[in-house]
């Protein structure tokens, strides 16, 4: 019930933040034609130079979990042989 209120609660911050950004963009005159792409367009990753980081960033984290979990499987192998 946790993760559904988490998941409830972030779409209604994004949700939010996307309307006062669309609102304030109004006030300002911008064209309406223009709004959804202008919104759009940070997230649009490019460069090679951001891929990377990603990867790095990605990776360092999968290699972080697959430490913890061989961790946790060798201390429990070790639980569990009679001694």
């Amino acid at each position: 019930m946790e993760a559904v209120k988490t998941i409830l609660v972030f779409f209604i911050l994004t949700s939010a933040t996307l309307s006062l950004i669309i609102l304030m963009d109004l006030a300002l005159r911008f064209p309406l034609s223009d709004l959804l792409w202008k919104e759009l367009k940070p997230f649009k990753v490019t460069e090679v130079t951001n891929y990377v980081i990603l990867g790095v960033v990605i990776s360092y984290y999968v290699i972080k979990s697959v430490i913890k979990f061989v961790q946790r499987m060798r201390k429990k192998a070790n639980e569990n042989s009679p001694s």
